[in-house]
């Protein structure tokens, strides 16, 4: 038994009347929306799974330990540890996606051909239902080749998860089949070749996990203090992933970082084991931003690190991440070494919980860029700015209302916010911005010049305006005015104007 199932069958030992379920499917397919309301009985805020999120729930007198599997494929090649002694598989279609119903045939066939998962029942979720042009349960069964398979009982079920239209007849079956499952004859796969032929830089990762795993740990603490007097003895990528995850476990992301930072700075300063090191601002954020970012969406239930690495086995992966910046930017780039770059690939994940506002870019405080008002503008429509916070959010606000009036600076505003914060755009957040930005140009009467034919003339700027009116500057001044559940856990907020539920927004009274 490899190293990995051996820690797993001591964590998540299952007793003998348990049934041990895998939630499977393409991101975005509903598995951790459908976790969530068989667990809870309600639709829960999810984000887009990582590692693996483990859960027990109960249907009549049947109790399921289910695995939701993230679908990212660099650890795809790590899913073959979770398969032992899996007695049902659950894959997940998004019904209304038909260009990635492909996608999905691919991946299922492999997953038939595990030794493993060979005569496993398989329950089919034909999910999201309720959108428009979803496929039947005929099409997907059609789409995913389901005929053709022999060696196992299967289903097909309609579903929505959060309405919950269809989830409970699909675990009726899957109950019906395990409790009255009879031998099937083994009989040749979909494929005869094994998904298993994995290249070379796939198992690294896997032995890397391992040998992760293998290493005694000295306690949080007597870590801590080892870095604060510069004594660690190693300092290598799992030890920059162990100070971050302990720092932002105990302090929070927005002290957490201060700390992870600080720390790095001075013990390469200090320590003659990091005396070849540089440091590096971006490469620093990524990964603190990462471990945060699988700290929220993933379980830990050991809570300690090595429960963390082994629920986040793609940290593991020292080039994570060349998925999210050029291998140029990020080690050719004297500026990302300085200070903290946005990625040129694709957004860095957000995150949304229920005590948290997004912080999808709230970066540490470095050199900012020297940019006038109508450059700033410039790069925030091209989306071509260097660094991204709560400032700058709140300076392209302030330039788009300024430069182009109420009216189309809001339209430029909304946007440009989507397009910089991806996934962790959210409306109604944006739109308090504008609010308050808003109310004090009126209180300093710059509405009266904003918009102008020749703004530049009468122009106001953002360090002027901003140095008297900073009290716009404070991430948490939303929370003054909206509850945390209202504004970042209800999906409303994200795609829609939600009034505040704890005191209205400050009047409009321009300036006479």
């Amino acid at each position: 038994m490899s190293t990995i199932q051996s820690w797993l069958s001591k964590v998540f030992h299952r007793s003998p009347k348990e049934y041990r379920v895998l939630f499977l499917g393409l991101d975005a397919s509903g598995r951790t929306t459908t976790l969530y309301k068989l667990v809870l009985g309600e639709v829960v805020t999810t984000i887009p799974t990582i590692g693996f999120n483990v859960e027990n729930f109960t249907y009549k007198d049947h109790t399921f330990t289910a695995w939701d599997v993230g679908g990212c494929d660099k650890i795809r090649p790590l899913w073959r540890h979770y398969f032992q002694n899996t007695q049902c598989v659950i894959f997940f279609v998004d019904s209304a996606d038909r260009e990635r119903i492909n996608e999905c045939e691919w991946s299922l066939g492999l997953l038939l051909t595990e030794d493993e998962l060979k005569n496993t029942p398989l329950l089919v979720f034909a999910n999201k239902q309720d959108l428009p042009n979803a496929m039947s349960v005929v099409e997907v069964t059609e789409k995913l080749s389901l005929k053709k398979v022999t060696d196992r009982p299967w289903y097909v079920q309609a579903s929505c998860a959060p309405t919950g239209d269809g989830l409970y007849e699909g675990i009726e079956w899957m109950i019906s089949v395990l409790d009255n499952q009879t031998p099937i004859a083994n009989k040749q796969s979909i494929s005869p070749k094994k998904a298993g032929n994995r290249d070379a830089k796939k198992d690294d990762l896997d032995q890397i996990l391992e040998s992760w795993l293998e290493i005694e740990d000295n306690t949080d603490d007597e870590f801590i203090a080892a870095l604060e007097d510069y004594t660690l003895d190693n300092w290598d990528h799992r030890t920059h992933l162990r100070l971050a995850w302990i720092y932002l476990t105990r302090h929070g992301r927005r002290e957490g970082m201060k700390k992870i930072f600080s720390s790095i700075k001075n013990f390469i300063d200090n320590s003659p084991r990091a005396r070849k090191t540089t440091f590096h601002e971006t490469m620093t954020y990524f990964w603190t931003h990462m471990v945060h970012y699988a700290i929220e969406a993933t379980k830990n239930p050991t809570k300690d690190f090595k429960g963390f690495l082994l629920m986040n086995p793609q940290l593991a992966n020292g080039g994570l991440f060349l998925e999210y910046f050029t291998k140029d930017l990020m080690l050719m780039k004297m500026e990302s070494r300085k200070q903290v770059v946005l990625p040129d690939i694709k957004p860095l994940p957000s995150i949304i919980s229920s005590t948290k506002p997004h912080s999808q870019f709230i970066l540490p405080v470095v050199k900012k860029q020297t940019l006038t008002d109508a450059e700033f503008l410039e790069k925030f429509e091209e989306k071509s700015l260097n660094q991204w916070g709560l400032e700058e959010e709140i300076r392209a606000v302030y330039v788009c209302l300024f430069m182009k009036g109420r009216r189309q600076g809001t339209k430029l505003v909304h946007s440009g916010m989507e397009k910089f914060q991806g996934s962790g755009y959210n409306l109604t957040a944006t739109y308090f911005w504008i609010q308050m930005v808003w109310y004090y140009m009126c209180v300093e009467g710059i509405d009266k010049v904003a918009g102008s034919e020749d703004p530049t003339s009468t122009h106001v700027d953002f360090s002027t305006f901003i140095e008297k009116y900073s009290v716009i500057l404070d991430r948490k001044l939303p929370l003054k005015y909206y509850s945390s559940k209202v504004l970042y856990d209800d999906p409303k907020a994200a795609v829609e104007f939600v009034l505040p539920d704890k005191k209205q927004l400050p009047s409009i009274i321009p300036k006479k």
